[in-house]
């Protein structure tokens, strides 16, 4: 079963009739958390059971895991994103008053790759290009280098899982 949603609409009857009708085991949403929230609620509040899956753009605590409330519970995301360390997390949080967004760690670690290259005397920008294409090194999400295309050597994608509420690490797929 496939189907769309508007995601400024209020209500997803039709889109959840149909899914209680199929019965499936899961449901999986591409979207973003505000819309997922509602959509979760309105399948919980059918009786759907499936499990609730869904993408990076629902990774948010407070956007879908809070605001589904106990819908939310069980869902599983999937996302290229780690959330670092705990150690990060407090120093982010330490910084600037709140956890890390979800690429949060994935931005410090691209900041971090520009950083070394240019404080290994890169100066323009072929250097910096150069420097990044040789770049080998652990960052705090993974580790960090480049193929001859330019991508990520590394592609992993981590699932988290609502536990008792929480956006939980779950995995790590590969």
């Amino acid at each position: 079963l496939t189907d769309t949603i508007d995601p400024k609409a209020a209500d997803f009857s039709a889109a959840v009739s149909k899914v209680k009708d199929a019965a499936p085991e899961y449901v999986f949403y591409g979207g973003y958390y505000g819309e997922a929230a509602k959509l979760a609620t309105q399948l919980k509040d059918a009786g759907v059971t499936a499990v609730f899956v869904s993408g990076d753009g629902v990774k948010d605590q407070a956007g879908f895991a809070d605001a589904a409330g106990p819908a939310a519970e069980g869902a599983l995301i999937g996302c290229p994103c780690k959330d670092g360390s705990d150690e990060f997390i407090a120093n982010w949080k330490k910084a600037y008053g709140e956890t890390p967004g979800t690429y949060g760690a994935e931005y410090y670690d691209a900041a971090n790759v520009i950083l070394a290259a240019i404080k290994g005397g890169a100066k323009d920008r072929a250097a910096v290009l150069a420097a990044i294409s040789a770049y080998d090194a652990d960052g705090i999400t993974k580790h960090i280098k480049f193929g001859a295309d330019g991508d990520a050597t590394e592609g992993n994608i981590y699932i988290y899982k609502v536990v008792d509420g929480k956006l939980t690490y779950l995995a790590e797929a590969k």
